[in-house]
């Protein structure tokens, strides 16, 4: 070292280089004695004993990444003032530290961090560990640590992080975190799990748990993260309590979730079904759209969720959503779908302005292209024709690169003709697609523009610029101005309030795909007067 450290007795932070520990102490006793408080020599080559009984003065100690060996001092419980232990803040990891954890830890009232992983600790948990009151976070994973966990852990009021994973343990109301992954654990998930309000990621995954998934953790209120892959529970998963958790990101009861609770044994296809085993086996993130419980039980709402697995297996299409797998049962119905990662077109064009921003107009465009495209596949080229009856922009997802699929629930913009009629047709889904291009371009409804149409002398000069979303520049390209122009013409004549007039959406997808004509006046100067005539 370049400096004499015998002369820096008034340093109270000390990080440094160096090889042999042992080497040292004699020349730095005094330093260490009179102030020292933080001492970090993370990741350096240091190897031998540990001489505790200098560091009285101690509160943040990191010794992790090293080559020291042997057992933890007794002289370690001494330390009074430590608050973080690191050899991770207490930091010992990454080390070659054996024999048991010492009782004598109980003495640092003050710690809160203990970090004892991956060296080759044995025996069990100290009882003591229970009077480490201060203690936030205690991560222990990668040893081999054997027995229960203590009963004395309860006294552990302030931890929110447990992380005893990789270990051989067989046998909190601030944890939030709790990872017993890869032990030997056996017999029931303990009914007190549900006692720990604040638990929000549990792995017991790659255990030996073979009875039942307890009440109480299926109704703790702040699980996010539940992995129980790799045991052999018997009972079925009820996903139901969970409902009200998860963010829902979709209307009329449609979710999105990051499944990590995968499959815990085969008995799990018995309630969902082959594929879905599949699917939460590889831990992929899907849409789920459920039906509450009250709603599963109105049969006009079980009516309408049967025809739409009906109307899901046997559609093959890019722009609609791909369905999964199904689950009909007398206390839960839900659908998994393909997750599309932007969510809602009516979300990502309402809820956030930079979001908006990034759908340009030639991503708007393709988005009504793939609409059109998509009801025209129901309508006309599915074996039995499909009428969708709830075209929304809250049902047309898009996934990360902003393709849009349609997916089917809900109340629809209803139709004019349905006031009398009642009668659902596809003349209908080529009204609402009306309603959502429009809403597509002006990124708000159209229900005033739609009234003004009905008034010939109030739509004479709307003109086109007017009507479009302000948070984006205006369409300046010559392709730009030529798609917008030719959605709005074809709109208009799907708004039409006599539903005979209004082409079918064959027709509207063919007339989107095909080329399109020069503008005869500047896009500025064209009205929805000029088009309608």
């Amino acid at each position: 070292m370049d400096i004499d450290l015998i002369r820096c007795w008034s340093y109270d932070r000390l990080k440094f280089n160096v090889a042999v520990l042992g080497e040292m102490v004699d020349r730095i006793k005094v330093l260490w004695q009179r102030n020292l408080t933080f001492l970090i020599i993370d990741s350096n080559q240091i190897r031998g004993f540990i001489p505790f009984q200098l560091f009285n003065m101690l509160k943040v100690l990191s010794l992790a990444n090293n080559s020291l060996t042997g057992t933890i001092p007794s002289a370690l419980g001494q330390l009074k003032n430590l608050i973080y232990l690191n050899l991770t803040y207490l930091k010992l990891t990454s080390n070659q530290i054996e024999g048991h954890i010492l009782g004598e830890l109980q003495n640092l009232e003050q710690l809160q961090v203990l970090n004892l992983s991956a060296n080759s600790l044995c025996g069990q948990i100290p009882l003591e560990i229970g009077a480490l009151v201060s203690l936030q976070e205690l991560y222990i994973e990668f040893n081999q640590i054997n027995g229960s966990i203590p009963a004395e852990c309860q006294n552990l009021i302030n931890l929110r992080i447990l992380n005893l994973s990789h270990n051989m343990i067989s046998g909190f109301t601030s944890l939030t975190s709790l990872h017993l992954s890869n032990n030997q654990l056996g017999g029931n998930i303990p009914l007190e799990i549900g006692i720990f309000y604040s638990l929000c990621d549990v792995n017991l995954s790659n255990n030996k748990l073979d009875r039942l998934i307890p009440s109480p953790m299926l109704n703790c209120i702040s699980f996010r993260k539940v992995d129980l892959s790799n045991n052999s529970l018997k009972n079925r998963l009820r996903l139901n309590p969970f409902q009200k958790r998860m963010e829902t990101c979709f209307p009329h009861g449609t979710m999105m979730v990051k499944l990590h609770l995968k499959t815990s044994s085969k008995q799990h296809r018995t309630f969902i079904s082959d594929i879905a085993y599949e699917l939460l086996l590889n831990g992929k993130i899907v849409a789920l759209k459920k039906l509450h419980r009250r709603e599963s039980q109105n049969p006009s709402f079980d009516k309408s969720f049967r025809n739409e697995i009906k109307m899901l297996s046997q559609t093959r299409h890019r722009n609609i959503v791909k369905l999964y797998r199904f689950c009909i049962h007398h206390w839960c119905k839900f659908l998994v779908y393909k997750y599309m990662e932007r969510g809602s077109l009516f979300y990502a064009l309402n809820m956030d302005d930079e979001e908006a921003k990034e759908i340009r107009w030639i991503k708007r465009v393709d988005i009504i292209r793939g609409t059109a495209n998509a009801l025209s596949y129901m309508h006309h080229d599915c074996f039995l024709p499909i009428v969708h009856k709830d075209v929304t922009s809250n049902n047309i997802l898009l996934n990360s690169e902003l393709h849009a699929v349609i997916l089917q629930v809900g109340t629809s913009h209803l139709a004019p003709e349905l006031a009398y009629t009642m009668i659902v047709t596809k003349k209908c889904d080529v009204y609402s697609f009306g309603v959502v291009a429009l809403e597509t371009l002006m990124r708000r409804h159209p229900r005033e523009l739609i009234s003004s149409l009905l008034d010939d002398s109030s739509n004479k000069n709307i003109v086109i610029k007017d009507l479009l979303d302000l948070h984006i520049r205006l369409p300046l390209s010559q392709k730009e101005t030529q798609d917008i122009v030719h959605i709005v013409t074809l709109v208009l004549t799907c708004l039409c309030s006599n539903p005979k007039s209004r082409p079918s959406m064959q027709e509207v997808g063919h007339e989107l795909s095909t080329s399109k004509q020069s503008l005869s006046l500047p896009f500025a100067n064209i009205t929805i007067h000029q088009l309608i005539a």
